[in-house]
């Protein structure tokens, strides 16, 4: 009579862990989600920044090429100028998008392992009300 205020205390504590373990299970997999997405946004990042870098080389070397040659063909290097200036410009965009994708993708990593952390934690906890 005397132990059945402490078993539904230890069965409510049982439940309330229970379902703090299932909403930390819905965070985890939601943070994993979350990198899988930015890991396949970084990667395309990359491949835009390779893309980039190879079409902002070419335009270089076109420039370098015509502005040996200024009194024929000015207006072509202008033109060419204006497009390694904005392939420029467009490459630290990306790399600055890609350094965001960075850093958030670190922080959901940080975010998931503190979930595991509690998760761990609240497993323990659960095992030893258990006991």
């Amino acid at each position: 009579a005397l132990a059945e205020p402490i078993i539904q205390q230890a069965q409510a504590d049982i439940e309330a862990l229970e379902e703090e373990n299932s909403k930390c299970t819905e965070q985890k997999e939601t943070c994993a989600r979350e990198i899988d997405a930015l890991q396949k946004k970084h990667g395309a990042l990359g491949e835009e920044i390779a893309h980039n870098k190879l079409v902002f080389e070419q335009h270089d070397r076109e420039f370098n090429k015509i502005k040996s040659d200024p009194d024929r063909i000015r207006k072509q290097a202008e033109k060419f100028e204006g497009a390694v200036n904005s392939l420029s410009i467009n490459l630290k965009d990306v790399q600055t998008n890609i350094r965001g994708a960075d850093n958030e993708l670190q922080n959901l990593s940080t975010k998931r392992k503190e979930k595991q952390d509690q998760q761990a934690k609240s497993n323990l906890r659960l095992q030893m009300v258990k006991e």
